[in-house]
C-alpha cells in the first residue's frame, strides 16, 4: 500500500463529500423546447449575475477553480445579457466564446426558458441528449438552481447517487454534527456487487459478491453521513445505512458477510449494540486509519460505521423531518472547514488541506424522478458575512 502524506490523507477523506456535492449540484426545471436550440453546449443570461457568481467562486483561495473563475470574471463582456455556444460541447470552449447577446440570437428559445431567472444553460451528455436548467443568483450571493437530467445520461456507479421513481422515505441517520448527508433510492436498487470486478482488492477484502451486496435482501434505499471527527482522530466519523425489506434475512446476510471476513482475515467478531440495536464489530481490521468497522440492525436498516464512535454518532442524535421523504444531499461547508482544521491538529499541525473559507455556508440538493427525466433542485446558502 502506498503511504501518503498526512495532508494528502486529510484531503482524501474530506474530498469525498465535496466531490459528491459538486457532481450533484446540478439542479429540476420544467421540460422545454430543446428541438429549437442549436447543437452543443449553450449559456445565456445576465452578465452581472454571472460576474457575481464567478467572483464568489474566486474566493476559494489556493484552488485551481478559484484561479479559473477569477480569469473568467476578468474576461466577461461588459453587457446586460451575455451568451455562448460551443458546438463541440466542451466547457472550456463555451467559456472562451462568451459574448454580448446580439439582436438576433440563436439562443432566443433558451432565453425564453430562462424566464425571470439569471442564467440558463444546456450541456450535452453521454447518450447524445442534453441536460439543461436555470440559475438564480440573489443579492447576498445565494444561488438557486434547477436541472433536468435525462435518465440515460448517468450510468454505472454514478447512477446510485440519483433519485429513483420511488421516494426513499424518512431518514435513519442523525443530522447532528454532519459535514455531509445524502439519502436516495435509485432505480434498479443497490446491486453493488455488479460494480466491482471479481479479481480486485475490494472483492478480496469485502467479498462483495456475497448475497448481502447482491441486493436480494435490501429495499434499495441508502443513506450516508460524514460527521466531525472525534478529538485527535485522523479521519471524520462516517456511517452508511441500507434499508431492508425483511429484517431477519438482512441480519443473516450481514452475519454471513462477517463470517466471510473472519475466514479471509485474522480478525475477531465482537458483540456491539447501540440503544437496543444489536450487531458486531471487527475491531482489529486495521487496514485504514481508525478503521474498526461495526454494524447494527435497527428495525428499518443495517447501519455500518467506520468505527464504534461513528455508529454511536449516527444513531445518537436528531433525525431529519419525517415529512421530507424525497432524495436529498447536504454539504455543510462551515463544518468541512472545521473538520479539516481538527484533522490538521491531530496530524501534528500544518496547513489545512482544504480552503479555510467558503463563499457559501451550505449546499442542499433535492431530487425527484418522473418518466422523462431526473429533476434536481440545488440551493447554496451564503455565510453570515453574506
Amino acid at each position: 500500500m502506498i503511504r501518503a502524506s498526512a495532508r494528502c490523507r486529510r484531503l482524501r477523506w474530506l474530498a469525498l463529500p465535496l466531490c459528491a456535492a459538486w457532481l450533484s449540484s446540478a439542479c429540476g426545471a420544467p421540460a422545454g423546447p430543446e428541438s429549437d436550440w442549436p447543437a452543443g453546449a449553450l449559456l445565456i443570461g445576465r452578465g452581472q449575475a454571472l460576474s457575481a457568481l464567478l467572483k464568489r467562486i474566486a474566493t476559494l483561495e489556493g484552488t485551481p477553480l478559484a484561479g479559473r473563475a477569477e480569469a473568467m470574471a476578468r474576461a466577461l463582456p461588459d453587457c446586460e445579457i451575455v451568451e455562448a455556444r460551443a458546438e463541440s460541447g466542451a466547457l472550456s470552449e463555451l467559456w472562451s466564446r462568451l459574448t454580448c447577446k446580439p439582436e438576433r440570437s440563436q439562443l432566443e428559445a433558451l432565453d425564453a426558458v430562462r424566464g425571470d431567472r439569471d442564467l440558463a444553460f444546456a450541456l450535452p451528455v453521454s447518450d447524445g441528449s442534453r441536460a439543461w436548467g436555470t440559475l438564480a443568483v440573489g443579492p447576498r450571493g445565494e444561488v438557486e438552481g434547477d436541472l433536468r437530467l435525462p435518465h440515460a445520461a448517468v450510468q454505472g456507479a454514478a447512477a446510485l447517487l440519483l433519485p429513483g421513481r420511488e421516494a426513499p422515505g424518512p431518514g435513519v441517520l442523525s443530522r447532528d454534527g454532519e459535514l455531509f448527508h445524502a439519502r436516495a433510492r435509485p432505480d434498479g436498487g443497490l446491486d453493488l456487487a455488479s460494480l466491482v470486478s471479481s479479481d480486485g482488492q475490494a472483492q478480496r477484502l469485502f467479498r462483495l459478491k456475497s448475497r448481502l451486496f447482491g441486493g436480494a435482501v435490501l429495499d434499495g434505499t441508502w443513506e450516508a453521513a460524514v460527521y466531525l471527527p472525534g478529538q485527535d482522530q485522523p479521519v471524520p466519523r462516517a456511517a452508511l445505512a441500507v434499508g431492508f425489506s425483511r429484517r431477519a434475512p438482512a441480519v443473516a446476510a450481514i452475519e454471513g458477510f462477517v463470517s466471510d471476513l473472519q475466514s479471509a482475515w485474522p480478525v475477531r467478531r465482537s458483540f456491539f449494540a447501540v440503544d437496543g440495536a444489536q450487531g458486531a464489530c471487527l475491531l482489529d481490521l486495521n487496514v485504514l486509519p481508525a478503521f474498526a468497522p461495526c454494524y447494527v440492525a435497527t428495525d428499518r436498516a443495517l447501519v455500518v460505521g467506520w468505527n464504534p464512535a461513528s455508529v454511536r454518532q449516527a444513531l445518537g442524535g436528531t433525525l431529519g423531518p419525517p415529512s421530507d421523504p424525497v432524495a436529498s444531499l447536504l454539504v455543510d461547508f462551515e463544518r468541512v472547514a472545521q473538520a479539516d482544521a481538527m484533522l490538521a491538529r491531530s496530524a501534528g499541525g500544518g496547513e489545512p488541506a482544504l480552503p479555510r473559507h467558503y463563499p457559501w455556508r451550505r449546499l442542499t440538493v433535492r431530487g425527484e424522478t418522473d418518466r422523462e427525466a431526473v429533476h434536481l433542485r440545488a440551493t447554496l446558502e451564503p455565510g453570515a458575512d453574506g
